[in-house]
């Protein structure tokens, strides 16, 4: 495992290297894997108006993405945070503030539909409580992990894919809480999920595997995805997403 990240991590300095990324303080990182139709509006441009994302293009403190049906793309902020959206998704960096020199810095997202995955990198590791995702009705506070998940409607589905206190892995324990005005549900069990809308508490659960592979097949070919907490690695249908009533 640690092999796997020190390569990652490798393989990240060389994408950054090879795409000219620089340490403007404006911006956030680089896109990748675009797929499909993805478009981008920036603070500068019209909110009207927004120009195809390609693959390798900065991603810039504030830039509004969305992204078309049978899209996706990756977005690599520059501490090795990497969100992954799916089909008709909407996301927003809201903050990026990071030294490299220590690891210190501060990740603000905002997710308001659709499906997406997220993996924390260095800001997350040195400092969990700085990183922070922002999704309908809740706030996701993180503890270091891998958290996919999907909103759709008014209904949100939160599931932790990231090593929990029990793993064998000798990983890191890890682990998201779900801030909400009516309650916090803590995840820190792979394969656990919390299930809410806005104005509810979130409700804690096992996902059933179907709802996991489900949300995975729905990012692919994005993202490679990782072996489900169920066991197996093969992509779901995303009608299986539904499975799971609030």
């Amino acid at each position: 495992m640690q092999r796997q990240i020190g390569l990652a991590t490798v393989a990240f300095a060389a994408f950054l290297a090879a795409t000219g990324v620089s340490r403007a303080a404006d911006q956030a990182g680089v896109s990748a894997a675009v797929h499909g139709n993805i478009e981008l509006v920036g603070l500068s441009a019209p909110k009207t108006v927004g120009r195809q994302v390609r693959s390798g293009e900065k991603i810039y403190l504030g830039d509004h993405i969305t992204s078309g049906a049978d899209a996706g793309m990756q977005i690599m902020l520059l501490d090795e945070t990497v969100f992954t959206i799916g089909p008709n998704s909407d996301l927003t960096i809201d903050q990026f503030v990071y030294d490299p020199s220590t690891g210190a810095g501060k990740v603000s997202a905002n997710i308001t539909k659709g499906v997406f995955r997220f993996i924390s990198g260095k800001v997350a590791h040195n400092q969990p409580s700085n990183m922070e995702v922002k999704v309908p009705g809740a706030t996701i506070g993180i503890r270091g992990t891998s958290v996919i998940g999907q909103i759709q409607g008014q209904r949100v589905v939160i599931g932790l894919m990231g090593p929990g206190p029990r793993n064998n892995t000798g990983d890191k324990a890890a682990g998201v809480d779900i801030v909400t005005g009516n309650g916090t549900g803590e995840l820190r069990r792979p394969g656990w999920g919390a299930i809410f809308q806005p104005g509810q508490g979130p409700q804690v659960l096992q996902l059933p595997p179907a709802v996991l592979q489900g949300l995975l097949g729905a990012l692919i070919p994005h993202a490679p995805p990782p072996p489900s907490p169920g066991g197996g690695n093969r992509p779901g249908n995303q009608a299986a997403i539904g499975a799971v009533n609030v």
